[in-house]
C-alpha cells in the first residue's frame, strides 16, 4: 500500500504554537532579567571606577613573591590581600632611596594600619584580619615632592593567628605609644 503525503491529514498542533509563544514569552524575561542583575552587581564597580580613586595597576600580593617598583611624591600603590577572619598577614617592605607610608584597609574601608618607613628601613609588618574579604595595602610617598626612589614588597606568609601573634602585635602597639 502506497501513502500519498498530500492525503495525509497533518496533525493540528495549536496548543503546540500557544506552548511555544509562552516560551518565547519566558526566554525573552528571563535575559531582561539576567540583564538587569548583571547591572545591578556590576553598578557599584562602575560608580567607584567614575570617582577615579583607584590605581591603574592594582596588583594581587602573593605570598614568597617580592614586587620591586618605583614611587615618586603624589604617587600611590596598592595591593590587593585577600584574608580570613583569624589570619595573619605578615609581609615586608623595603624602601630602597624613598620614605614611604604604608596602610591597610579592611573590607569596610576602615584604616587597619599605618606606619611610615624611613629609607633603608625595612621591617616586617603584622597584620591580623577581624574580618574576611578583601584588604588593601596602599604605599605612598611620604613627601609630596620626594624625588622617585625604589621600594620592595613581599607577602612571607598568611596562616591562621596564634596567640603568640596576638601578644607581639600588643606589644608593638604599646612601644609606639609610648
Amino acid at each position: 500500500m502506497r501513502i500519498d503525503k498530500r492525503t495525509v491529514e497533518k496533525p493540528r498542533c495549536s496548543h503546540l504554537r500557544a506552548v511555544n509563544r509562552k516560551l518565547k514569552d519566558y526566554l525573552e524575561l528571563l535575559a531582561w532579567l539576567a540583564a538587569f542583575i548583571l547591572s545591578a552587581i556590576t553598578f557599584p564597580y562602575h560608580l567607584w571606577a567614575m570617582t577615579g580613586r583607584q590605581s591603574a595597576d592594582v596588583r594581587m600580593l602573593i605570598a614568597g613573591a617580592p614586587i620591586e617598583r618605583e614611587l615618586a611624591g603624589g604617587q600611590s600603590h596598592s595591593y590587593r590581600l585577600a584574608l580570613s577572619a583569624g589570619q595573619i598577614a605578615k609581609f615586608e617592605v623595603e624602601p630602597r632611596e624613598i620614605a614611604l607610608v604604608v596602610e591597610v584597609i579592611d573590607p569596610d574601608g576602615a584604616k587597619a594600619m599605618s606606619e611610615v618607613r624611613e629609607k633603608l628601613q625595612g621591617e616586617m609588618a603584622l597584620l591580623i584580619a577581624e574580618k574576611s574579604g578583601e584588604y588593601r595595602v596602599t604605599i605612598t610617598a611620604a613627601e609630596m615632592s620626594a624625588q622617585a626612589g625604589r621600594y620592595k614588597i613581599t607577602l612571607v606568609e598568611i596562616r591562621l593567628a596564634e596567640r603568640r601573634d596576638r601578644d607581639i602585635l600588643a606589644a608593638e602597639r604599646v612601644m609606639k605609644e609610648a
